[in-house]
Parts: C-alpha cells; structure tokens; sequence
C-alpha cells in the first residue's frame, strides 16, 4: 500500500491560524485606538516650533532684523515674520488641534536674539492641562511647564 504524500494544510490547521491571526489582529487595532495620536501630534508641533524659533533667532542675529512671532488664540498657526530685502517674509508653524494660546501675543526677537522675559499661556484640550512657555532674556530660551 502506498502512503498519501499531503502538499498542504489541513482545514483545521488553516483555521487555527486565521483565527490565531484574527486575534493578534484585533489586540493591535485596540492598542493602536488606545494610544493617543494627540499627544504625538502636540510633539510633533512643539519640535517643529522649536526648530523654527532657533533658525528666527540665528536669522536676527545674522541679518540684524527684528523677528516678531505672533500667537493669536482664535487661529490655526503661529506665525513669525521678518523683514529682508525690502520685504516681509513669513513662516508658519500649524497648531496641533485642540492645542491653543490662552490670549493673544507677539514676541519680539530684537536684532541681537534677545528676547524680553514673558509668559506665554497655552491650554491643551487633549491633556486638559494649561502649559506655561516660559521665554527668558537670555539668548532667546524658553522652556515649557505643564499644570500637571
């Protein structure tokens, strides 16, 4: 008698495996929908705020123009502007949603990159938290404080 040679899986074995698939499946669209996209996003902006409040204070300091950063709390980005060869040129930074200025503020960064020593308040829906940017006289630093 001659032995049956099998060239695949049994249909037992095949629904062992989708179903082991299924679960691990299942288990990582929830940790995914667990995970907060909004506390990403808010990093995701304070990096991209920070890279572009270093290049507005080497910018004042090498073209020896006032930058000026304005944060309004009704919109969607803060904006910095500067004046070179004869004209305004702007750079926008996007708001993560649900994170926004508590009031209206312009910063200036004079020609030296310095800055006048303030406090800016930001309200974080998502972390339901108030952060305070804390900008010191120094060489245009600033840190950030959460309520927490």
């Amino acid at each position: 008698m001659q032995k049956k040679i099998r060239k695949g899986f049994t249909l037992i074995e095949t629904v062992i495996v989708l179903g082991i698939s299924a679960l691990i499946l299942i288990f990582l669209v929830f940790a995914v929908a667990m995970f907060p996209q909004s506390n990403i996003k808010e990093k995701a902006f304070w990096r991209c705020f920070d890279e572009q409040w270093n290049s507005a204070i080497q910018m004042a300091k090498d073209n020896g123009q006032i930058t000026t950063v304005s944060f309004w709390s009704n919109s969607d980005e803060v904006v910095f502007s500067q004046y070179r060869n004869n004209g305004l040129h702007y750079k926008r930074v996007q708001l993560p949603d649900g994170l926004r200025p508590v009031e209206f503020r312009e910063i200036k960064i004079n020609e030296k990159g310095f800055v006048k020593p303030q406090t800016l308040n930001w309200y974080s829906q998502n972390r339901h938290c108030k952060i305070h940017q804390k900008f010191q006289l120094g060489w245009g630093i600033y840190y950030c404080e959460d309520d927490k």
